[in-house]
């Protein structure tokens, strides 16, 4: 018997909490630098600093944090530079070096100054907190297709149909945790049937819930989490409502007939009662990383290791989606300068960290300029699906595919690096041009737009010479066809009649002749002017 019940759905919430202090302070962290976060953890600051008072529920509840081990906040903090981060003259979010020199959330900054000497401040971007979590959005297509960004500091996973792809959620979490520490970031994961449970299972740090329902689960949670005006969240408070159980008891037709009906219909989304779609990130591929410095950059070679950090996330972007990259673009950033943007066109798509990281060398070497940095980006929006390479089974075979693989990779290195070396204006390759006319039958193309092709020509009647002259050269020694016997014919008349439609056609009759002292030269006779012409030799 067939069973047609629909699956219930599944859904992974990342919680950077951490997320404004970490798009600056990654920039100088190392996986090495990290620690295991304390069981002091400071209350998250997803909200208003003043919110932060309001005790979680999992602080209520100890058997119910004892379940999961939360696996974040202090992860990626550096340890040595205290960083605070200010909203409106005030302390926003501290790292550990600061909380432990005694600086406090929502303290003015001038008095953080005064108890640490060497606070580094630095104001709150929240447009900078947008692109890095839409970037992560991006980053976490690797694991679903279905991703919504939550904001401000919230990503939706629906993971329903990929827990057999990853072994269970368990390794799935083990991942996703893992493969955030090269990045830099934290995060707080939270599972639950419903994106609000979700949302709420990873802001309180609940225990992960695949089959429940989500009142039974999040009853001891604060109503502080719930995602409604802070104004209703006051006036339940002096109604002595605390918790979500405490809410759930009361009916809901009077909870509408007070709150509206905004209160009513979370509650219903919450509990899985109403349907809750999501906005999905689009899945056009594209990749922005940025690396904020606390300190201005002088010394643009001092560069190379954050902007070798940039080209391993983008590589790594690369490689989860099997595609190849036409080209990237290096943006060097300064508050008090402008910006300078520099693009790499690859002259074949592909995803070598090594020789992105050369090309990248070479264009620093090139900037002067730029005499202050204090931001570094990534982007790039050209991509290909990647080729596969297999190795061959007979590898002394000279003419396996694979070989003729790692001959054009050879090339479009070389290429790559005298692209970078000479610029774009000095490099060009030559392409096949739609005319008969000699002068035009090539012409010069960006590297870029090189595509490999096999020409097939006919040896006898498409016989052209390698050395063309700019102009043809009028020969003087000889008025007639019949003096052209003295040259030595080898081959001719070839007769090319091209371009009657547009100022420049011509008819001529082309001959290959070789002189009496071995050269070979190709003439043609213009018949209107009864005139002979040398436009090209042969080697």
């Amino acid at each position: 018997m067939i069973n047609n019940t629909p699956k219930q759905r599944l859904w992974l919430c990342l919680h950077f909490s951490r997320l404004p202090l970490e798009v600056f302070s990654r920039s100088i962290a190392e996986p090495s630098a990290y620690k295991e976060p304390s069981a002091n953890k400071e209350p998250s600051a997803h909200k208003e600093p003043s919110a932060n008072k309001e005790p979680s529920a999992h602080h209520k509840e100890p058997s119910t944090h004892k379940e999961q081990k939360k696996p974040l906040a202090n992860n990626f903090e550096v340890l040595i530079t205290p960083v605070s981060i200010t909203s409106a003259g005030r302390i926003f979010m501290s790292n550990t070096a600061a909380c432990a020199a005694g600086i406090e959330t929502g303290s003015i900054a001038s008095s953080a100054h005064a108890i640490c000497s060497n606070l580094k401040c630095i104001d709150r971007n929240e447009e900078k907190e947008t692109r890095a979590l839409l970037q992560l959005a991006h980053w976490a297509y690797q694991f679903t297709p279905n991703v919504a960004v939550r904001e401000p500091h919230c990503l939706l996973l629906d993971i329903t149909g990929c827990l057999t792809l990853f072994a269970g959620l368990a390794n799935l979490k083990k991942q996703i945790t893992e493969n955030l520490i090269p990045l830099g970031y934290s995060a707080a994961i939270g599972v639950n049937v419903t994106p609000l449970a979700a949302l709420m299972s990873a802001e309180a740090g609940i225990k992960d819930n695949i089959e429940k329902s989500p009142a039974e689960i999040l009853g001891q949670v604060s109503i502080h989490y719930l995602r409604i005006e802070l104004k209703i969240i006051s006036q339940l408070q002096r109604m002595g409502i605390q918790t979500l159980e405490d809410l759930f008891k009361l009916p809901p037709s009077g909870l509408s007939r007070r709150f509206g009906s905004d209160l009513d219909q979370c509650l219903s989304k919450l509990k899985g009662l109403i349907p809750d779609p999501q906005k999905f990130v689009p899945q056009k591929v594209s990749f922005r990383s940025e690396l904020n410095f606390m300190t201005d950059i002088s010394n643009l070679q001092s560069l190379l290791f954050p902007m070798k950090r940039l080209i391993g996330e983008f590589c790594g972007f690369t490689r989860n989606r099997q595609l190849y990259a036409h080209s990237f673009t290096i943006e060097l950033t300064h508050r008090s300068h402008p910006a300078k943007k520099i693009t790499i066109d690859l002259a074949k798509p592909d995803n070598d960290q090594d020789m992105f990281l050369a090309l990248t060398q070479l264009q620093l070497d090139r900037i002067h300029d730029m005499p202050e940095v204090d931001s570094l980006a990534l982007k790039s929006t050209q991509f290909c699906p990647a080729k596969t390479r297999t190795a061959p089974l007979f590898p002394e075979d000279p003419g396996s595919t694979f070989e003729v693989m790692e001959q054009d990779k050879n090339s479009a290195y070389l290429l790559n690096m005298l692209t970078a070396r000479l610029g774009h204006d000095t490099c060009f390759c030559l392409a096949i041009g739609n005319d008969h006319r000699p002068e035009k039958t090539w012409q010069a193309t960006q590297v870029k737009k090189v595509r490999s092709k096999t020409i097939t020509q006919d040896p006898v009647r498409a016989t052209r010479p390698l050395f063309l002259l700019d102009q043809p050269k009028r020969l003087y020694a000889h008025t007639d066809r019949s003096s052209l016997n003295s040259l030595g014919l080898i081959q001719g008349p070839e007769r090319i009649c091209f371009g009657w439609w547009d100022e420049n056609g011509f008819s001529r009759d082309y001959y290959i002749c070789q002189h009496s002292n071995g050269a070979i030269y190709w003439i043609y006779y213009q018949d209107y002017e009864s005139e002979w012409y040398l436009h090209g030799l042969f080697s």
